[in-house]
C-alpha cells in the first residue's frame, strides 16, 4: 500500500500527519508513504528527525492583503502543481490525504487531476482556506469536531478525531512525576504555549504568581514550556518567585507532562485541544486571536462542553489569572466536574480511526500490498 501525504506550514498540520503516518506503518507494516512538505527549514527538520522519506514544493501563501505579492503566489502554486503532478506519477500512490495548509492545494489538486483516490483531514473546528477549497476535490473529508459540520457542506462528514501520536499515552502518573522530581501532594500545573511558545501567557503566568500569597504557591508546581524566545526570562522569573518549576524551551516527550499535570494553561491550537481531551485535564485557555479565529472557535467548543475556563488575552490580568489559579486550586470540584467533561467530548483512537478510514478507502487489492 502506497501512501502519499500532504502536510506542513504549520505543527498543527504536520503533527497529525505524523500520528496517521505512525498508525498506517503499525496497521499496514509493508505500507510506503511518502510526505510532501514545504520548503521552511521547521517542515524538512521535523520529517527528517522521524526519518520519513520526504520531497519538499516551494509554495507560499496567498496574502489578502497584498494583490502584487499574490501573483508571486500564485505562479508558485502553478509551479508547485507540475511537481505534485511529476511526483504522483512517479510514486503511483493508492491515495493521497492531505492536512491543510498551502502544501496540501497544489498536491490535492495534482491528485484529483490524475484520479487517485484523496482524504482531506481537519484539525480545526473551522476549517481553514485550503481544506474548504479543497473539500469539492476529495472523495473523503475527516474530522476532528462533530462542530465542524457546521463550516462544511458535504453530508459524508466523517468523525475520526485529531490523530495523536502513540508515544503520549501509556504514562502512568507516578513515572510522570518522577520524571520532574515532583512531589504527589501538591498541585501541578502544566504552561504551554504552542510550538513557539506564547509570551502573552509566559507574562500572564509568572506575572500572576508574582503577586500570589507564598503559602499557597508554594503547594503548586509547574512545568512550563516557554518557546525558544522567553526561556531565559521565564526560569529567572520563576528562580525569584522560588516556585518548584521544571521549565523548557521545547518539550519532545509531552506526554509525561500531560500525565503529571492536574490543570494546563494553554493556547487552543488543534493539536493542543486534543491533547488536553485525551488527557481528561481541565484547562484555562487564552487563544492566539488571530489566523481567522481558529483557536477562539477550538476553545469555544471545549468551554461549551464544561472542559475549561476560556479568557481573551486583551481582557485578562495578572491579578484575574491569579483569582482563576486560586479558584482551581481550592476548588477540587471543578476539577473533577471538567476531568468527566472531557471524557464525554473525547473522541477517542482518532490516529486509528483515520487510519482505518484511509485503508478502508483503497480497493482490497490495494490494502494488502
Amino acid at each position: 500500500m502506497k501512501i502519499l501525504i500532504a502536510a506542513g506550514g504549520t505543527g498543527g498540520h504536520l503533527s497529525p500527519a505524523f500520528a496517521l503516518a505512525q498508525e498506517v506503518i503499525y496497521e499496514k507494516p509493508t505500507s510506503k508513504i511518502l510526505f510532501v512538505t514545504s520548503k521552511k527549514k521547521s517542515d524538512v527538520e521535523a520529517v527528517k528527525k522521524r526519518n520519513l522519506e520526504f520531497r519538499s514544493i516551494d509554495v507560499v501563501a496567498l496574502q489578502c492583503s497584498h494583490k502584487f505579492k499574490n501573483v508571486f503566489s500564485f505562479a508558485k502554486l502553478f509551479l508547485g502543481f507540475l511537481k505534485s503532478l511529476l511526483l504522483i506519477l512517479g510514486f503511483k500512490p493508492d491515495i493521497v490525504i492531505g492536512f491543510g495548509g498551502y502544501v496540501s492545494v497544489p498536491v490535492m489538486l495534482a491528485a484529483f487531476v490524475l484520479k487517485r483516490r484523496t482524504i482531506i483531514h481537519e484539525q480545526n473546528v473551522k476549517p481553514g482556506l485550503a481544506n474548504s477549497f479543497l473539500s469539492y476535490f476529495a472523495d473523503k473529508f475527516a474530522i476532528s469536531f462533530k462542530k465542524t459540520e457546521d463550516f462544511i457542506r458535504r453530508k459524508d462528514l466523517v468523525l475520526t478525531g485529531n490523530p495523536l501520536r502513540r508515544e503520549i499515552f501509556n504514562i502512568d502518573k507516578i513515572s510522570a512525576l518522577k520524571r520532574f522530581n515532583f512531589s504527589s501532594d501538591k498541585f501541578h500545573i502544566l504552561v504551554i504555549g504552542g510550538s513557539q511558545g506564547s509570551h502573552s501567557i509566559n507574562m500572564l503566568t509568572v506575572g500572576a504568581l508574582s503577586i500570589m500569597d507564598s503559602s499557597v504557591k508554594n503547594k503548586m508546581e509547574f512545568i512550563h514550556i516557554t518557546g525558544k524566545n522567553d526561556y531565559n526570562q521565564i526560569l529567572e522569573s520563576y528562580k525569584r518567585s522560588g516556585v518548584s518549576a521544571n521549565v523548557f524551551p521545547y518539550l519532545d516527550d509531552i506526554g509525561y507532562a500531560y500525565a503529571a499535570s492536574d490543570l494546563v494553561i494553554a493556547r487552543a491550537g488543534a493539536t493542543t485541544i486534543s491533547e488536553i481531551l485525551s488527557f481528561n485535564l481541565p484547562s484555562i485557555l487564552i487563544p492566539y486571536p488571530y489566523a481567522r479565529a481558529h483557536q477562539i472557535l477550538n476553545a469555544k467548543v471545549l468551554e461549551e462542553g464544561g472542559c475549561c475556563v476560556l479568557r481573551d488575552e486583551k481582557e485578562i490580568s495578572p491579578e484575574i489569572f491569579k483569582s482563576i489559579l486560586l479558584e482551581f486550586y481550592s476548588n477540587r470540584g471543578i476539577l473533577s466536574n471538567m476531568t468527566e467533561n472531557c471524557r464525554r467530548l473525547f473522541t477517542g483512537g482518532s490516529a486509528r480511526n483515520l487510519a482505518n478510514l484511509v485503508i478502508h478507502s483503497l480497493p482490497v487489492e490495494s490494502r494488502v500490498r
